[in-house]
């Protein structure tokens, strides 16, 4: 024992040097989880940003707005007699939001998987929606994009600008239809010709055989192609965030802004708020927080570790 040191003031150091040791490996755990979680804690601020705009924007057909400014309307469609044919169930509707996924394996054991997008897209004639006053056309609503890995990346980290990508997702978060076809599955026409539009051509293998029956019995083959879709009909209610268009108002166009992407969905104003603002919440605030308690519980774990 050092001269002049009591056993207390010996524990004393001991303890506060664990205490340093503890704070100190928490703390770069904590810098590590952060630069880990960045992306997504950027996503949120992004998020938050554009709940902001969109809580902002004016309301038609209540609000007196000019051309060219963005708004935010809700209503019914009007069944004005033509309707598009859904490229997925071959449903006459208004409006169909479908994707095309194609299941990929990564590990040693092709154990693991994932859904790659092969390409998504809105199918839409002029629609009229029903407002208090007077009826508003929404037009430039069909789109279509084959996704890359890269397209996907930048979806996710929220840097594809003026994107009605969000809208689909929304749709088809459950799909109202699903259809699955494995690579030794013919397609049918319809299936063809949506492929093509998005040039993606399904890979076609023999037929398995008894293990490899067995195999895909147990778990989805890779290469096994997903079609998804949502179908609006008339009379039913949609959202729409978009430009005006036309000197009486009268129009809107299904188009955004670095700010604000073009929105259009099933879900009402106030529930398109909260799906922004719930986002924001989690990824720019509950990620942090999460992080700093699990690096706390972390550092509590080796403070007491001997």
């Amino acid at each position: 024992m050092h001269p002049g040191y009591t056993p207390h003031d010996i524990l004393t150091a001991t303890e506060t040097a664990r205490a340093g040791k503890a704070a100190g490996s928490a703390l770069v755990l904590f810098v590590v989880l952060v630069a880990l979680g960045s992306p997504l804690i950027y996503r949120g601020w992004q998020v938050r940003e554009k709940y902001r705009a969109l809580t902002d924007l004016p309301v038609l057909p209540s609000a007196t707005v000019s051309d060219g400014e963005l708004v935010k309307l809700s209503g019914r469609i009007r069944d004005t007699g033509g309707t598009i044919t859904s490229p997925v169930q071959s449903t006459q509707c208004k409006l169909a939001f479908w994707k095309m996924g194609v299941l990929r394996r990564y590990d040693s054991f092709n154990g693991r998987s994932y859904w790659s997008v092969a390409g998504i897209g809105i199918d839409a004639e002029t629609l009229v929606v029903a407002g208090e006053t007077r009826d508003i056309r929404i037009s430039d609503v069909s789109r279509e994009n084959a996704l890359s890995a890269t397209d996907e990346l930048k979806h996710l980290l929220g840097s594809i600008e003026n994107s009605a990508l969000d809208s689909i997702a929304r749709a088809l978060d459950p799909p109202e239809f699903e259809d699955r076809l494995t690579p030794s599955e013919e397609w049918p026409e319809g299936y063809d010709e949506l492929g093509a539009r998005v040039d993606f051509e399904a890979e076609t293998t023999e037929q398995p055989g008894l293990l490899g029956r067995l195999l895909n019995a147990i778990r989805t083959p890779e290469g096994t192609v997903q079609f998804q879709e949502t179908t609006v009909s008339a009379g039913e209610t949609v959202t729409v965030v978009g430009r005006v268009s036309g000197t009486e108002n009268e129009r809107v166009r299904l188009q955004g802004t670095e700010s604000i992407d073009p929105v259009i969905t099933r879900a009402s104003p106030s529930e398109l708020d909260s799906r922004y603002r719930r986002a924001y919440l989690i990824q720019l605030y509950g990620i942090p927080l999460l992080v700093t308690a699990l690096c706390s519980l972390a550092g509590v774990g080796a403070f007491l570790t001997p």
